[in-house]
């Protein structure tokens, strides 16, 4: 009679937990939008010369429609909401295609907007990367598969270190925002 019950008993309670899981983070208080980083791998190549306090890194790359369009479009509003609160949050475009030429990322960002930088990298560096920030890159013939998320670094003893990745959309501007004003 147990093993009867047993099947739709456990079926109903992963239903449950399955539709319950997205409230769990305001039930505890907590954010599912934003992780916070606590040990941070070193500082990457291309922040060497950068001076702003907060800077905003994306991984993408030239030609990603599925992935990078909509997050860049994404972005460039909450450069207006950024703008709105005059803080100086400089932006990152970081290709993940060395097959690209060196300087097609960089006038790709520009087009979206001219304040953004955007960077090349070669095989060597992109596998730094990925090791040193634990990237989620799969390479197709067809596209690259990778995330969307942001990567916000803090300046800390000279040196820049993730301090927090946005991993949800529509990226949380308020709490992006509540973090560069604090």
């Amino acid at each position: 009679m147990i093993k009867r019950f047993l099947g739709p008993i456990i079926l109903f309670t992963i239903i449950v937990i399955f539709f319950l899981f997205p409230f769990a983070a305001t039930w505890m208080n907590k954010s599912l939008s934003e992780l916070t980083i606590k040990n941070s791998p070193q500082e990457p190549w291309f922040l060497k010369e950068e001076k702003a306090k907060y800077v905003l890194v994306y991984f993408g790359y030239v030609g990603c429609t599925t992935i990078c369009i909509p997050s860049l479009n994404e972005i460039q509003k909450l450069y207006k909401k950024i703008d709105e609160k005059k803080i100086n949050l400089p932006f990152y475009f970081v290709n993940i295609d060395p097959k690209l030429p060196s300087n097609l990322p960089e006038h790709y960002i520009k087009s979206i907007d001219s304040r953004f930088h955007g960077i090349y990298n070669d095989y060597q560096q992109l596998n730094k990367l990925k090791q040193d920030f634990n990237l989620a890159i799969q390479e197709s013939k067809i596209e690259i598969s990778h995330s969307s998320n942001l990567y916000l670094f803090k300046k800390e003893n000279e040196k820049y270190k993730l301090y927090k990745i946005y991993i949800t959309h529509p990226y949380d501007e308020e709490l992006l925002l509540k973090t560069l004003q604090n």
